[in-house]
C-alpha cells in the first residue's frame, strides 16, 4: 500500500536524488507503509540521521569519520610533501598518519613538525578541519544526551471485556521515572486499510475517544480506556474484521518532565495479536510495611480474567464492611468476660437476715420443663459463673 503526497511534487530538493521505499517496520512506529516517491539523501538530513541513530552506530560512523580524516590527510603528507614531517624515522607512512593523527586532535607533542611550506599548508587545512570536526562532534554529542526522553512503558497487550452491557478496551501506562510526568495527553488512533465502493484500498485513521485522555500528573500507572459504543469505530468489528484490515492501535503520550521542565514523547503501536478479549490488568498496588503503597511493575503486564477480578474485588469489598471471623470470636469472648465479672459478686455474696436476696434474673435456672443445665448454659454462656 502507497502513499503519495499530495500536490504531487514534495516541498524540497537536494542534489542527489533517489527514490526512497522505507518499510516501517519498528514496534514504536507509525504503521507499515510503504513510502514512495520521497527524493532525499542520507547528507540531506544528516543532523536527524545523527540523532535518530543508535548510538553504538553513532560512536562507529564518527571513529569511521575520525579514522577517514586521518588518512586522507596522512596520505596527503606522504604524497605530497615527502620527507616534509621532521624526526620521522622508519616506516615514513605510519610516521606521516600519526603526525596526522597528533595534528588533527591538537596533541602536539612536540617530536615531529612540519618542515616547508607544502606540509605547513596541508598542517594548516587539517588543523581546520580538526576544530571543525571537534565541534560537530561536541555539539552532537551534547544534543543527544540533552534530548529529553519519556522512560514510560506501555502494557505488552490490550485487554477488552464487557461492563455494563458496553465492551470497554483498555491499555495502561506506566512512568518509571522516580519523578513525575506533568500535564499528560495520551492518544489512540486506529489506522487500518479500508476499500471503497469502487475496490480501492486506502488508509483510514480515526482517533478513538478516551476516559483518560488528559490528566496532570502522571506519578504511577495510568489506565487508557476506550468504549466501544455505536459511535465507535470499533463498534461491530471482530478480530478476524481487525486482522483481514491491518489494523493498529498507534498510542501517542506528550507530558512535561518535571525536572527539566521539557516536552516529551512516547509512541508504541499494537496489532489485533496483541488484543485479549475477556481480560483485565492485574492491579499492581499492594500494601507495603510501615503503611506504605508499593508499586510492583513485575505485574505490569500480567493479565487475570475479568470474572476472576470481578470475585477477587466482592471478596474484597465483604472484607473492608465486615469484620474478620476471628476478631468476632475475640469481641464476643471479652464481652463474655466482662459479663461474668458483673454477675460474680452477686451470685457469691449471701444474703443476710432479714434481707431479701437480690439475684441477676439470668442467674436463675431454666424453669421450663426438658431444659437441663447444659441448654441454659449454651443460651446464656455468661451464666457459667
Amino acid at each position: 500500500m502507497d502513499m503519495h503526497m499530495p500536490g504531487g511534487r514534495p516541498s524540497f530538493h537536494l542534489r542527489h536524488r533517489r527514490t526512497a521505499s522505507a518499510l516501517l517496520t519498528q514496534e514504536n512506529a507509525i504503521p507499515n507503509v510503504r513510502k514512495t516517491g520521497i527524493r532525499h539523501s542520507f547528507l540531506g538530513d544528516l543532523y536527524h540521521q545523527m540523532l535518530a541513530m543508535r548510538w553504538t552506530t553513532f560512536i562507529a560512523f564518527m571513529a569511521g569519520i575520525y579514522l577517514a580524516l586521518n588518512l586522507f590527510f596522512g596520505t596527503a603528507y606522504f604524497i605530497l610533501a615527502p620527507g616534509g614531517i621532521s624526526n620521522i624515522t622508519g616506516n615514513r607512512a605510519a610516521g606521516d598518519f600519526f603526525f596526522s593523527v597528533q595534528t588533527l586532535s591538537t596533541v602536539g607533542y612536540g617530536t615531529a613538525s612540519p618542515i616547508g611550506w607544502v606540509a605547513n599548508s596541508i598542517m594548516t587545512v587539517e588543523e581546520f578541519s580538526g576544530m571543525m570536526f571537534t565541534a560537530v562532534a561536541t555539539g552532537l554529542v551534547f544534543a543527544r544526551f540533552s534530548r529529553p526522553t519519556a522512560w514510560v512503558r506501555f502494557s505488552r497487550d490490550v485487554v477488552m471485556w464487557e461492563e455494563h452491557g458496553m465492551k470497554r478496551l483498555a491499555l495502561r501506562i506506566g512512568n518509571l521515572r522516580s519523578t513525575a510526568l506533568i500535564d499528560v495527553t495520551a492518544v489512540i488512533v486506529l489506522a487500518r486499510t479500508v476499500t471503497d465502493p469502487s475496490g480501492k484500498k486506502g488508509l483510514e485513521v480515526e482517533n478513538l475517544m478516551l476516559e483518560h485522555a488528559h490528566v496532570p500528573l502522571l506519578n504511577i500507572c495510568l489506565p487508557i480506556i476506550h468504549d466501544v459504543t455505536p459511535e465507535s469505530p470499533l463498534y461491530g468489528l471482530t478480530m478476524k474484521d481487525l486482522q483481514a484490515q491491518d489494523a493498529e492501535f498507534i498510542v501517542t503520550l506528550s507530558a512535561t518532565d518535571e525536572v527539566s521542565a521539557q516536552t516529551v514523547f512516547a509512541c508504541h503501536t499494537y496489532k489485533p495479536g496483541s488484543l485479549r478479549d475477556g481480560y483485565v490488568f492485574k492491579d499492581i498496588l499492594r500494601p507495603g510495611p510501615g503503611g506504605h503503597i508499593v508499586a510492583d511493575f513485575r505485574l505490569f503486564d500480567m493479565l487475570v480474567p475479568v470474572e476472576e477480578a470481578k470475585a477477587a474485588k466482592t471478596q474484597k469489598a465483604r472484607a473492608t464492611i465486615l469484620p474478620d471471623s476471628d476478631q468476632d470470636a475475640r469481641d464476643f469472648n471479652a464481652g463474655a468476660e466482662l459479663a461474668r465479672e458483673s454477675l460474680e459478686p452477686t451470685q457469691l455474696e449471701a444474703p443476710q437476715a432479714g434481707t431479701p436476696s437480690t439475684v441477676h434474673p439470668e442467674a436463675l435456672p431454666s424453669e421450663r420443663s426438658g431444659q437441663d443445665s447444659t441448654s441454659s448454659d449454651l443460651s446464656h454462656p455468661e451464666a457459667e459463673a
